[in-house]
Protein backbone atom coordinates (compact mmCIF):
# COMPACT_ATOMS: atom_id res chain seq x y z
CA UNK A 1 0.00 0.00 0.00
CA UNK A 2 0.98 3.42 -0.75
CA UNK A 3 1.30 5.85 1.90
CA UNK A 4 1.87 9.50 2.67
CA UNK A 5 4.60 10.89 4.87
CA UNK A 6 3.44 13.92 6.67
CA UNK A 7 5.77 14.10 9.20
CA UNK A 8 9.11 13.48 10.48
CA UNK A 9 10.39 13.32 14.28
CA UNK A 10 13.72 12.27 15.35
CA UNK A 11 13.63 9.02 13.74
CA UNK A 12 9.95 8.39 13.25
CA UNK A 13 8.24 8.59 9.97
CA UNK A 14 4.24 9.35 10.25
CA UNK A 15 2.52 8.27 7.51
CA UNK A 16 -1.39 8.69 6.51
CA UNK A 17 -2.90 5.41 4.28
CA UNK A 18 -5.35 6.65 1.70
CA UNK A 19 -8.32 6.00 4.69
CA UNK A 20 -6.82 8.52 6.91
CA UNK A 21 -5.12 6.07 9.58
CA UNK A 22 -2.02 7.84 11.16
CA UNK A 23 0.92 5.23 11.88
CA UNK A 24 4.51 5.57 12.49
CA UNK A 25 7.73 3.82 11.48
CA UNK A 26 11.08 3.90 13.48
CA UNK A 27 13.98 4.36 11.37
CA UNK A 28 17.79 4.72 11.73
CA UNK A 29 18.31 8.27 12.01
CA UNK A 30 19.81 8.95 8.82
CA UNK A 31 17.36 7.95 6.79
CA UNK A 32 14.96 9.70 8.46
CA UNK A 33 16.89 12.69 8.01
CA UNK A 34 16.71 12.40 4.35
CA UNK A 35 13.19 11.80 4.10
CA UNK A 36 12.74 15.10 6.27
CA UNK A 37 14.66 16.63 3.62
CA UNK A 38 12.70 15.14 0.89
CA UNK A 39 9.67 16.20 2.90
CA UNK A 40 10.44 19.72 3.02
CA UNK A 41 10.98 20.20 -0.51
CA UNK A 42 7.50 18.56 -1.41
CA UNK A 43 5.92 21.48 0.93
CA UNK A 44 7.49 24.07 -0.86
CA UNK A 45 6.56 22.52 -4.42
CA UNK A 46 2.81 21.72 -3.27
CA UNK A 47 3.90 18.12 -3.50
CA UNK A 48 3.11 15.23 -1.29
CA UNK A 49 5.71 12.06 -0.59
CA UNK A 50 4.31 8.93 -1.48
CA UNK A 51 6.11 5.73 0.33
CA UNK A 52 5.04 2.10 -0.33
CA UNK A 53 4.86 0.76 3.20
CA UNK A 54 6.64 -2.26 2.43
CA UNK A 55 9.46 -0.59 2.08
CA UNK A 56 9.21 1.37 5.24
CA UNK A 57 8.65 -2.14 7.11
CA UNK A 58 12.06 -3.65 5.16
CA UNK A 59 13.69 -0.54 6.47
CA UNK A 60 12.62 -1.34 9.93
CA UNK A 61 13.62 -4.79 10.10
CA UNK A 62 17.34 -4.10 8.44
CA UNK A 63 17.73 -1.36 11.15
CA UNK A 64 16.79 -3.43 13.88
CA UNK A 65 14.36 -0.47 15.07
Amino acid sequence: MIVQLISVQKNRLFVEDIEGNTQFYQVDLSIAEEFQRELIFAQKEAEEVLIDDQVLQEMRRENGV
